[in-house]
């Protein structure tokens, strides 16, 4: 991460859901299209994915947080999730989803037409892993913050604004990914500011296998 050379460190490799593929490669798109739900938390990055679901039921594609969408170039930059997103596709269909991320390579190059992003795998990364944990179940994604849930909004706490979420966590993560600057006292209070999920919002994960349920209801956004 930052200008370190070598391999991104990861901890357990990510594989979508049987019966579930990539339609298209996964790219940085100069333009975003508002006729895509967005999802995912971040400043810096937008990713566009399609997503083909060929089971004869609706599946719920969880990208947990720490996962780590490397670019296919050397030299341009990588984005990570801070939180778990997930998104439901009904049987037989195709979706068009815009994944927000944080960078964590300030000092690489940004998007390029002939680039794309694979999906790496969970961060090993213990200076990372510790941000993850403090962030834990919190709404810092743009659909939690944006959408409803169940048809219906829970009365959520009020807090800082997705703007001000992803600008100061991107600062987290780039102070120590390139900086090598800990986070601060006034960073965990911040963080600590944000509203935290309902527990009926979390999706159950089974404690044999670690996996997360075949369908889980999403929270339902707005067109951009």
């Amino acid at each position: 991460m930052g200008n370190t050379n070598g391999s991104l460190e990861i901890k357990e490799v990510y594989e979508l859901p049987q019966g579930v593929f990539m339609v298209n490669q996964i790219i940085e798109p100069d333009n975003q299209d508002t006729t895509f739900s967005k999802f995912g938390s971040g400043k810096n990055e937008r990713l566009k994915l399609t997503l083909y679901n060929s089971n004869n039921a609706p599946r719920t594609i969880f990208f947990p947080k720490g996962l780590i969408f490397q670019n296919s170039i050397p030299g341009f930059h990588n984005g990570m999730l801070l939180q778990t997103t997930w998104m439901t596709i009904e049987a037989g269909a195709r979706r068009d989803v815009i994944v927000e991320l944080f960078c964590i390579n300030s000092g690489l190059l940004h998007n390029n037409q002939d680039s794309h992003y694979n999906f790496l795998g969970i961060t090993g990364s213990p200076t990372l892993s510790r941000l993850l944990d403090l962030i834990g179940w919190r709404k810092i994604n743009y659909e939690m913050i944006y959408g409803t849930f169940k048809g219906g909004p829970h009365a959520t706490p009020s807090g800082p604004t997705y703007a001000d979420i992803t600008a100061r966590l991107q600062t987290i993560v780039w102070n120590l990914t390139d900086i090598g600057i800990d986070i601060s006292q006034e960073d965990t209070k911040f963080i600590e500011s944000i509203p935290k999920l309902f527990p009926d919002e979390i999706p159950p994960v089974d404690k044999t296998s670690s996996s997360y349920p075949e369908y889980f209801h999403e929270f339902e956004v707005p067109r951009n």
